[in-house]
């Protein structure tokens, strides 16, 4: 089927500019850090520039391969509301995103990539953070609900601590075994990751947490990884325009966690 005229081809993957977000802008986001690359694969892959986000999305899996922001305290600072619903991305070719009926009665939460309550500075950016297409599966009750919430609300008080701004990519991990949900077969991530980067003080540091529910909310304290650990499982690249030298510093070990 025809793709509209803001469809963009780029070195095979379809890159999506949302009217008002010009393509600079979202490679002006990360300047500092460039985008996560597919060492191998991501060919089918759509990205979509986003108000406050940059997202690498999966028409295969239907969930995407990585989102990725860069917050400062300015947008940590703001009134605008929770939106009301999810909905599809009106950026994707019909098909290719996963739909709400997928979810219905899964017993997965739609797990924001790109959390909402990073995008209070404004109700456009907000509104955009529930696009299905920054959604994966994910357990509710002591995951999404306990220690993943728990994780984000940490970066953001990073970044309000003073450690701003932060550039933090957040995708899945897939299991040997696949599950799947709805009739759109919606892949359900066996483990999620984040990796964080503060340019203020050339540091980094990966999380990797398991799709399941646990009491401590505290937990993702103990899921400090290698972000080469990371690379290793998704077959991505992070921190691309740092030199070779940092990037072997501050991937190669797994971080003391940031007080």
């Amino acid at each position: 089927m025809p793709y509209p005229t803001f469809f963009k081809t780029v070195l095979c993957a379809a890159f999506v500019i949302v009217p008002g977000v010009a393509a600079a802008d979202c490679e002006a986001m990360f300047a500092e850090t460039g985008k996560p690359t597919h060492s191998t694969g991501g060919g089918n892959n759509i990205e979509l520039c986003r108000l406050g986000y940059f997202v690498s999305f999966d028409p295969e899996t239907k969930v995407p391969d990585w989102v990725q922001e860069r917050i400062d305290t300015a947008q940590l600072t703001g009134t605008a509301k929770r939106s009301p619903k999810f909905k599809p991305d009106p950026g994707l070719p019909k098909g290719d995103g996963s739909t709400l009926a997928d979810y219905k009665g899964s017993g997965y939460d739609r797990g924001h990539q790109a959390p909402a309550g990073d995008m209070v500075w404004s109700q456009q950016a907000k509104d955009q953070s529930f696009y299905l297409s920054n959604m994966a599966p994910q357990v509710g009750v002591g995951f999404n609900r306990g220690v993943w919430a728990a994780l984000e609300t940490q970066i953001r008080a990073w970044v309000k601590d003073g450690r701003s701004p932060l550039v933090v990519a957040t995708g899945p991990v897939y299991g040997h075994q696949q599950h799947t949900i709805g009739t759109g077969k919606v892949v359900v991530p066996a483990q999620f990751y984040k990796v964080v980067y503060d340019p203020k003080n050339n540091r980094a540091i990966g999380f990797l947490l398991s799709n399941a529910a646990v009491d401590d909310r505290n937990d993702y304290k103990n899921r400090v990884v290698a972000i080469d650990a990371i690379e290793t499982l998704t077959g991505l690249d992070f921190l691309i325009k740092l030199s070779e030298a940092e990037q072997e510093k501050l991937e190669s070990t797994a971080a003391e966690l940031w007080e």
